[in-house]
């Protein structure tokens, strides 16, 4: 279970060190990471801090003493009980730890389920993605799973799952496996701070081997998340098939299955008017199936940069020092996207 653990350690080999005195932009790069936590209502600690640190390398104990002495942040940002925040969101503190309790019984459900769907034909990695994976849930959350599958079987695997996400809805849990991507297309055609968010925050439950294949197959998130690291694997995290998944895997791989395969494909394509492109919110291809419906992602990268926006024109009129880098930083971090008022979508939590 992953409730409230540390973010890994940073290896030193590949997380770069600004040489003392730290560089103008980590003040900004630090409060750039604030402000996009606060628009999930998150609070974070110093390590999370330099965890999750966008467009600066820096390790914990380098982003500390700019938190207690760089004035600009002074007056950004508050701190209680080891978090940060945006002034004035002391309140985050207390959610993140009542959103922590409720996330611990839903990781016992989420591993439970994994332990199942491991066994299922064509599948090879299960990870949980969204609000789960960053002990942030609120309500009656749903469990969002990404899953990688095998090549040539992206739909197959994706109407099996759909069976289980109707049996386990009967026990109460909405099971939500939005995002299904061949095991040879782990490159990411969206290249932005959401996705690299997501990656970054993702935590794999099978298939560890391919988790740290994909991080290695998107070296541009370093580019936007210089410090993130792969997370360890869970306790027990399979690598090996079972037989009951070799045996359901040699029934369903017959060529001839393959209009089957195909039909999927097409049927869900017409039912949701998706694009053929793998860069869509929502993609039908031979290999991905991406039901992030609704333009959550564009909605919180355009969110992100109008708080920024804010900020600066709050805490410094005429720019320079914090507010420069932060302006600065900002520019790198932007998505495309179409904006819309739908709120759903796949992040941490619907957007504050």
């Amino acid at each position: 279970m992953h409730t409230l653990q540390d973010p890994p350690v940073p290896d030193p080999d590949v997380v770069p060190r600004p040489a003392p005195p730290w560089p103008a932009d980590l003040a900004g790069a630090i409060l750039r990471t604030l402000v996009y936590a606060d628009l999930f209502q998150y609070s974070l600690t110093v390590a999370e801090i330099a965890h999750y640190l966008i467009g600066a390398g820096a390790r914990p104990d380098e982003v500390a003493p700019v938190l207690d002495t760089d004035p600009a942040l002074a007056g950004a940002l508050g701190t209680r009980d080891g978090f940060y925040f945006l002034r004035g969101r002391e309140a985050l503190v207390d959610l993140r730890t009542a959103r922590a309790r409720a996330a611990a019984g839903l990781w016992r459900r989420a591993a439970r389920y994994s332990r199942l769907l491991r066994h299922f034909p064509f599948v090879r990695m299960i990870a949980v993605t969204g609000a789960l994976a960053m002990d942030n849930v609120a309500g009656h959350a749903d469990i969002d799973l990404l899953v990688v599958s095998t090549p040539g079987r992206v739909w197959i695997c994706r109407r099996l799952l759909v069976l289980a996400v109707h049996g386990i809805r009967l026990l109460g849990d909405e099971l939500c496996p939005n995002f299904i991507l061949a095991a040879d297309s782990l490159a990411l055609a969206q290249q932005d701070l959401f996705t690299a968010h997501e990656l970054a925050q993702m935590r794999p439950l099978a298939g560890y081997a391919l988790y740290t294949e994909m991080f290695a197959r998107n070296p541009w998130v370093r580019t936007l998340l210089p410090n993130v690291q792969p997370w360890p694997a869970a306790h027990g995290a399979p690598e090996r098939r079972s037989l009951a998944q070799r045996l359901g895997e040699w029934l369903l791989r017959p060529r001839r299955l393959d209009r089957w395969e195909q039909w999927e494909m097409e049927r869900l394509r017409r039912k949701l008017a998706a694009p053929a492109s793998p860069d869509a919110e929502v993609a039908c291809t031979a290999s991905q199936c991406k039901g992030h419906t609704g333009y959550y992602r564009a909605q919180v990268l355009r969110r992100y940069e109008a708080r920024l926006h804010t900020l600066l024109d709050q805490a410094n009129p005429s720019g320079g020092g914090a507010a420069q880098a932060v302006a600065q930083g900002q520019a790198q971090a932007s998505g495309g996207g179409r904006p819309s008022q739908d709120q759903v979508g796949t992040g941490l939590v619907e957007v504050a």
